[in-house]
């Protein structure tokens, strides 16, 4: 993933959107930004991708408001996923429900 990022933010001159926003669904669930992703990931811990997007102008201001199931069967119907309203990258991270997801160390240069 992170080389799929890099290439992108290396044609960011072609267009390519650092802070480009997830669709907002109907019930206005949506907005984020791949910079959400960097604090909050199944993958490694690292602060690599959070640095690339920074210094390719993500901006860890954008708040958006959204659904996150996480180690659950990821149906909705039957499992209430918790909701993020009006979060920034920062609000996402510290109120995540799952530890082992947080990556401190993207947080640490956000």
């Amino acid at each position: 993933m992170l080389k799929r990022v890099r290439q992108r933010c290396d044609r960011s001159h072609q267009g390519a959107d650092v802070n480009a926003r997830a669709t907002i669904d109907v019930d206005g669930f949506g907005g984020h930004t791949p910079l959400f992703h960097t604090v909050v990931t199944p993958a490694r811990k690292t602060d690599a991708l959070a640095r690339l997007l920074l210094r390719n102008g993500a901006d860890p201001n954008i708040r958006a408001t959204f659904r996150k199931l996480v180690g659950a069967s990821g149906d909705v119907e039957t499992e209430q996923p918790p909701e993020y309203h009006n979060a920034s990258v920062l609000d996402f991270a510290t109120q995540f429900g799952e530890p082992s997801y947080v990556n401190e160390i993207a947080i640490a240069i956000i």
